[in-house]
């Protein structure tokens, strides 16, 4: 089975590719997070992945539309987008069709070793300030000033901690992504890895900050030539754990009551019933965990602190965070991640429970890689590893 390795992995593209893959049938375990390498970070990662003779699909993606319209607000305000940008032209698109175009490439790009420029229809500051116009009904002009004035802009803009905000959603068109091959890189890039062994990867330096979380989608059609992500759109929805599906794995029955397919990626949540003695060792997620205890014990270390929760006791772990646990008695919690994606790694690792109870004594223990599998893949982490040691959140 394949294994499919992203880079970029903690901010909003690099989710929107996690989520695009999993809605694609991609199993969760099958998924790990390699780090760009710093400094030079593009060129050094591109440099080491022609160097290293594994199969790998590259993309150059454009500029961003987010990098206008999160400065929405500001927009607005002043009444005039500053640049100095004159007549030239743009090739943005959003993060999320970036990431649909991403993982087309990865399923499709069945040979291997090529390279995608990825761009949407080019535009100029003048026409995106006529289309903010169009959307708010609030005028908005470009005024294009000379290189000088416009650096004297932004120094002072830094000096004042004028920053641009957008406290609003608004929503515009989204451009269409295209992509043709390129011969040879000039300049950096971002990277989908394939058929790469996990133990091989190298991990997030650093967990994403609250403002990596993309926003919720919306199950409209994305305007990309690629398959549209095939989350459903955000209904409510009741769970019930005798519907829910359920797994036996490592001593604990897990019952997964909301998944990245129902919450649109959002958060997920798992009831577990644990065994005595049941627990992982110290590991970080890229995502945020908490628990609730129902009944039982477990003494658990989070972060610099060890603290024993017992009935009714909840617990938050930012994402970032050293923690593990030890039960000392049979334990029953409620257990979430925000956002979402862990419960489909136990769905791809575990057993399908036969019944509503703990695990059978005598079923087979995981093996050393099923246990690996799930303590590192694009979610989580050993604390030994090297992302998990330089996070700073520590």
């Amino acid at each position: 089975m394949p294994i499919y390795a992203v880079t970029g992995a903690s901010g909003q593209l690099g989710r929107f590719t996690v989520l695009d893959l999993l809605s694609r049938g991609v199993p969760g375990p099958d998924i790990v997070a390699v780090v760009r390498t710093p400094g030079r970070e593009h060129q050094d990662t591109e440099r080491a992945l022609r160097g290293a003779g594994i199969p790998f699909t590259l993309l150059h993606n454009g500029w961003y539309t987010e990098n206008y319209t999160g400065q929405l607000d500001e927009y607005l305000r002043r009444g005039e987008i500053l640049g100095a940008a004159g007549n030239g032209r743009i090739s943005a698109a959003t993060r999320r069709d970036y990431a649909c175009a991403a993982v087309t490439a990865l399923l499709q790009d069945e040979q291997g070793n090529r390279s995608y420029e990825l761009g949407g229809p080019a535009f100029d500051l003048s026409e995106l300030a006529r289309v903010i116009s169009e959307v708010t009904s609030t005028a908005v002009v470009y005024r294009d000033l000379s290189v000088e004035e416009y650096k004297s802009f932004l120094r002072q803009a830094a000096s004042t901690k004028e920053a641009p905000s957008s406290s609003r959603r608004w929503t515009f068109p989204s451009p269409t992504v295209t992509w043709r091959p390129i011969a040879k890189t000039s300049r950096g890039c971002w990277a989908v890895l394939r058929r790469l062994s996990p133990r091989s990867c190298a991990r997030p330096h650093s967990a994403p900050q609250p403002t990596d979380f993309p926003p919720q989608p919306t199950g409209a059609a994305m305007s990309s030539p690629y398959p549209a992500t095939t989350f459903p759109p955000l209904d409510a929805f009741v769970a019930s754990k005798d519907d829910a599906p359920a797994y036996w794995f490592y001593d604990t029955l897990w019952v997964i009551l909301a998944d990245v397919h129902q919450t649109g990626g959002s958060f997920s949540v798992i009831e577990q019933w644990m065994r005595a003695g049941v627990g992982p060792p110290l590991h970080v997620h890229n995502v945020d965990e908490w628990f609730f205890v129902f009944s039982g014990s477990m003494d658990m270390q989070v972060g610099a602190r060890k603290v024993t929760a017992t009935a009714g006791d909840s617990i938050w772990i930012p994402r970032g965070t050293d923690h593990g646990f030890t039960t000392t008695e049979e334990t029953h919690v409620l257990n979430g991640y925000a956002p979402g994606g862990v419960e489909q790694v136990i769905a791809g690792i575990a057993t399908p429970a036969e019944r509503r109870e703990l695990p059978p004594k005598d079923l087979e223990l995981p093996t050393p890689d099923a246990f690996g599998r799930l303590l590192d893949n694009y979610w989580s982490s050993l604390s030994t590893n090297t992302w998990a040691q330089t996070a700073p959140q520590r």
